[in-house]
């Protein structure tokens, strides 16, 4: 229960960071000689955010915004591990994303950098970030003053002390498994839909509720792919956004991965498909607008066991083998056994007249 309460939480963080939005766009300004950047993103409910940087060309991506309940929750949960400069003020108030072991130091040893840090943030600003080029800060709907801007311009002048041999000279190590790990669950979750999504590629099963015993293996996936995230990024500050962004794909995807992947090992044919006669017992024609063409249903009743059982089958066919056989024509049914133990139709030809 406690892992779908995990998921429910990273989801609404996530829906929440979603929300519609129109970038404004980037200009330059000038102001107590200081040149800045500007940029604003306005929400469809009408909220307005306010970014002001200066340029910051470090190999080092951060957050530092405003410690949330949800920060320390995941925090004690074990899915992130929160950095603390030693400074009690500055650790109470400020959550730092990152795990750069530079930016770590600056922050235990420069005080300037916390107390400037903290001046941003009494002064209205919700966050602050870098992209890899540029130093944001975030207000809701504030204009920079005078004081933001001498603010920033220090905070950027003590980082910019440290010289960019040290950036480079290590990194941090749970960056790019960040990326990794979110396209992984990003792409399963494209490959599961596209197959559901593709349900006539799928084989005609013998049994009417094999599609389905592939969701409980997309069930188990989900505290898989929580125990992933876990393992990998407890001892990193960055754990729970792993978890909110791919809140998606975990939620929506590993259902749906499940059949998919059921299909795709069961589909492997380790021997050639069986040869079982039987009979069309049944045929209907249902036009297909969009295809301009027809979809072709057939009732097959074997006339032989297989394993022990008479099939009765429903399954489509070419609109080619449609008009070429009438009910109480005899068929072969080319079934193969599956790999998982769920046979399938693999194709249905004409009994030789």
């Amino acid at each position: 229960m406690r892992l779908f309460i995990y998921l429910a939480i990273a989801f609404g963080v996530f829906i929440k960071n979603i929300f519609p939005k129109r970038r404004k766009g980037l200009f330059q300004k000038h102001a107590s000689g200081i040149q800045w950047l500007r940029d604003e993103i306005a929400y469809k409910n009408g909220q307005v955010t306010i970014l002001f940087g200066l340029s910051f060309l470090k190999e080092v991506n951060f957050i530092l915004a405003k410690e949330q309940a949800i920060d320390r929750y995941f925090n004690k949960s074990g899915f992130s591990k929160k950095y603390f400069t030693g400074d009690k003020n500055f650790d109470d108030k400020i959550y730092v994303t990152c795990d750069h072991p530079v930016l770590q130091r600056v922050l235990r040893d420069n005080s300037t950098v916390r107390e400037t840090v903290l001046s941003l943030f009494n002064e209205g600003v919700q966050r602050i970030y870098t992209d890899g080029k540029t130093l944001w800060c975030e207000t809701n709907n504030q204009e920079p003053d005078e004081k933001h801007l001498k603010d920033i311009s220090t905070l950027v002048a003590e980082l910019n002390k440290t010289e960019n041999a040290a950036w480079t000279s290590v990194r941090d190590p749970f960056a790019k498994k960040a990326m990794v790990i979110q396209a992984l669950f990003w792409s399963l979750f494209t490959f599961g839909w596209l197959k559901i999504m593709d349900f006539s590629s799928f084989p005609t099963y013998i049994d009417d509720g094999t599609p389905f015993w592939g969701f409980p293996l997309g069930l188990l996936l989900i505290p898989l792919s929580l125990a992933t995230i876990y393992f990998i990024f407890r001892v990193s500050s960055r754990g729970h956004m792993v978890l909110i962004l791919s809140s998606i794909p975990i939620l929506f995807g590993m259902p749906v991965l499940g059949p998919a992947l059921f299909y795709e090992i069961n589909s492997i044919q380790v021997n050639a498909p069986h040869a079982v006669h039987a009979m069309v017992a049944k045929m209907e024609e249902f036009e297909n607008r969009k295809r301009n063409g027809y979809t072709c249903f057939v009732t097959l009743s074997s006339t032989e066991k297989y394993h022990g059982r008479i099939i009765h089958q429903l399954d489509t066919v070419s609109e080619t083998f449609y008009k070429q056989t009438t009910v109480g024509d005899n068929v072969i049914l080319y079934i193969s056994d599956g790999l998982l133990g769920s046979p399938w139709i693999d194709k249905i030809t004409a009994s030789p007249k």
